[in-house]
């Protein structure tokens, strides 16, 4: 089990679904969280969760979209506990409608809560990461920013610029011991996609070679493993329901764990720290199947540096850059 003890992470966005999961997951490996949400009732009601596993941390009602509101946030952190170690920007939301639909405020909006915030959040707590020369920063993203999906430009703009900060912020503090990932879930069971249409989630379904939708606890098991190696996202690994190979492998030496089996992320390769690429710069899935790259010679087992994780229905495909 991976240990966190004695690590701060914050969780924004935790009073519910994915980023309740995740905060609950990080507090079961022994991190004090910090959870976040706009609404002060639900960040209280993840951490009195918390507590009652035996944990502790700290609730912070913040709109995590505002500066002011996240300096705030950051300087009280480090004020009560020293530090910031992890940092999932998990915050986001949708105001789905087509393009010829869509009023104007609602993608400043969309792209104000899911992008600025991370970015704004991000800012915030890496001067402190630096100084330390540790942290650890996973943004979820989501597979929209991936493929795309009509009705959503603005939130799959959103998750595409999540993905494309997770890549040049690897770059900018990998040297200070600061890694940065994304993780890019599917059609994940939360309140938020309760709320689609019956025929947009059996669309989906279909689309999904295990035939079940993913779970919240799912991405948290991979944002655990994320929070505790050393990986960072300056490429991207790709899983996607499309019945198709999204994209080519190419690596000189590769061992690619098979999770295709797997019906349930936490018990595959990566959380037992055996998934690594040498030079892998894209993974493919077919049908759940996963494509294999070419390979002469096995590198030492071990995690190199993650890029992007997606998970479609309990599954997960890993990129890794060593």
């Amino acid at each position: 089990m991976s240990d966190l003890t004695g690590r701060i992470a914050i969780v924004t966005g935790s009073g519910q679904g994915i980023g309740q999961a995740i905060a609950l997951e990080l507090a079961r490996r022994g991190a004090k969280v910090v959870t976040n949400d706009v609404t002060g009732c639900c960040a209280e009601d993840t951490l009195a969760m918390i507590r009652e596993l035996g944990g502790d941390g700290l609730a912070i009602t913040a709109d995590v979209s505002d500066s002011a509101q996240v300096e705030n946030m950051v300087k009280t952190v480090l004020d009560t506990f020293g530090q910031v170690d992890i940092l999932v920007n998990n915050a986001g939301t949708t105001r789905d409608n087509l393009i010829v639909r869509m009023p104007e405020e609602e993608w400043d909006f969309i792209q104000k809560v899911n992008l600025k915030s991370a970015w704004l959040c991000s800012k915030a707590v890496v001067r402190s990461m630096m100084r330390k020369k540790y942290g650890r920063i996973v943004n979820i993203s989501s597979a929209s920013g991936l493929m795309g999906q009509a009705g959503q430009t603005n939130y799959s703009a959103s998750k595409a610029g999540m993905i494309g900060l997770t890549k040049a912020l690897a770059q900018e503090v990998a040297s200070r011991n600061i890694t940065v990932n994304a993780v890019a879930p599917g059609f994940i069971e939360t309140d938020m996609t309760a709320r689609l249409p019956e025929e947009v989630k059996q669309r989906m379904l279909n689309m999904i070679a295990l035939k079940r939708f993913g779970r919240p606890e799912d991405v948290a098991a991979v944002v655990n493993e994320v929070a505790v190696h050393r990986v960072a996202g300056c490429e991207h690994g790709v899983i996607g329901p499309r019945r198709h190979a999204l994209r080519q492998v190419h690596a000189a030496a590769a061992h690619i764990v098979d999770v295709a089996a797997l019906d349930d992320i936490a018990h595959a390769g990566l959380a037992q720290g055996d998934c690594m690429f040498a030079e892998a710069r894209e993974l493919a899935v077919l049908d759940g199947a996963v494509a294999h790259a070419p390979s002469e010679k096995r590198p030492p087992l071990g995690i190199g540096a993650l890029n992007a994780v997606g998970i479609v229905g309990g599954q997960v495909g890993v990129g890794v850059l060593e």
